[in-house]
């Protein structure tokens, strides 16, 4: 089980979890490089380091060196790359590890946290990846649409299948708690419709109005006003 929220991003990784996996997960550092780099649009290349950290070295933290300039520790690029960094380099140890007789968890806290929307895309996409066809759950916890919207343009492009994405909104109201499911499908629909699937009516005070498709004309757009 890993589980990371934006404490993660200031932490280094444990010295001990760091030899077992260069002993584990074969050339885990240089898919570390490459998933990092796709994420972060990085056309250079460039190989990841650890370097012992804290008194008793119990920590080891991440240098990014390319070949032609010395190595930079990974804390010293801005929170977003860190956090690309922190997110991927255990996940991909879990993914590699991950047997049906033991299975994987991975519980990410507000993904939209310091990425911008390039960057946001993008490492949705690898996490989607490393999980695709393994006995590894993903649990998302956002209150961004445009993770929503991100996953939804994953099924949409064949990367992650439909059965596959599950979107729960929950809501706490006078001490109830109830939850409501959603296929991609049923997003695109609400989207399409410009209502706010976090809200059980739909309609929120946000300026903002997500849209997947690129036309209120669509086709996806007209069958939903139709539906509704």
């Amino acid at each position: 089980t890993f589980f990371y929220d934006a404490q993660k991003t200031l932490e280094h990784l444990p010295t001990e979890f760091y030899q077992r996996m260069v002993q584990r997960v074969p050339g885990w550092t240089h898919k570390l490089a490459e998933r990092m780099g796709r994420v972060l649009g990085l056309s250079e290349p460039f190989s990841v380091l650890f370097m012992p950290a804290g008194a008793e070295r119990q920590w080891m933290q991440g240098q990014i060196a390319p070949p032609d300039r010395p190595a930079l520790p990974i804390d010293d690029f801005g929170d977003g790359a860190r956090a690309v960094f922190k997110v991927l380099a255990p996940l991909i140890a879990l993914a590699e590890g991950v047997t049906d007789d033991e299975p994987g968890v991975f519980l990410w806290e507000e993904p939209e946290l310091f990425q911008n929307p390039v960057t946001l895309g993008r490492l949705l996409a690898e996490v989607a990846d490393l999980a695709k066809n393994k006995p590894l759950q993903v649990f998302i916890a956002s209150h961004s649409l445009e993770v929503v919207a991100h996953l939804v343009a994953l099924v949409e492009r064949g990367a992650l299948a439909d059965a596959d994405l599950n979107t729960l909104r929950t809501h706490l109201h006078q001490g109830t708690l109830t939850t409501s499911r959603f296929s991609a499908e049923e997003v695109r629909r609400w989207t399409a419709m410009q209502l706010d699937v976090r809200v059980p009516d739909g309609r929120s005070e946000s300026p903002l109005a997500v849209t997947l498709r690129e036309a209120d004309g669509s086709p996806a757009a007209a069958e939903a006003t139709d539906d509704a």
